[in-house]
């Protein structure tokens, strides 16, 4: 079973647009790959801003909000999460 790492930071981008693509393109990817284990790296510090008011427009709140739908669009015998800091791991078994 494949174990994928994502690092958010690597995801921000500096044109408008193009940092939801990468997010898009990369749980795409993650998706693909099924059955798989998606390790996500410093999860609470890439999305610290999206809780309060910060300087980059919306943006950790936007890409935040779309990581929260994925989760919730998958079902509970399709996916498992856990937290081992400073990774967070999603367990993908079928989309």
């Amino acid at each position: 079973m494949p174990l994928l790492r994502l690092e958010p930071g690597v995801l921000y981008q500096k044109f408008a647009g193009e940092s939801e693509n990468q997010w898009r393109q990369s749980i795409q990817q993650a998706e693909a790959m099924v059955p798989d284990v998606l390790g996500i790296d410093e999860i609470k510090k890439a999305f610290a801003s999206a809780s309060s008011a910060s300087a980059d427009g919306g943006l950790s709140q936007r890409m935040f909000g779309t990581l929260l739908s994925w989760v919730q669009d998958r079902t509970i015998e399709s996916l498992s999460l856990w937290w081992r800091p400073p990774m967070t791991f999603l367990h993908c078994l079928r989309n």
